[in-house]
């Protein structure tokens, strides 16, 4: 397990780096941990979204709703 900054964490997978820093706070990421200051993570880590997508919002956003 090789452990990464939360910035490096952030560029390798296109995410902002203070929504990672909020995610790890929150407890979302298994492997973060908060050393003095710094939070460090999994490189390996996946994302997940666990935003719930409705079929408004799809068809809002232009996303083919299936049924």
């Amino acid at each position: 397990m090789a452990l990464i900054s939360i910035k490096e964490y952030a560029e390798r997978n296109g995410l902002q780096h203070d929504n990672v820093r909020h995610k790890c706070q929150r407890g979302s990421y298994k492997t973060a941990q908060k050393i003095g200051r710094d939070w460090l993570i999994d490189e390996k880590e996946a994302d997940q979204d666990r935003r719930i997508k409705t079929p408004r919002c799809t068809a809002l956003s232009g996303q083919e709703i299936r049924h």
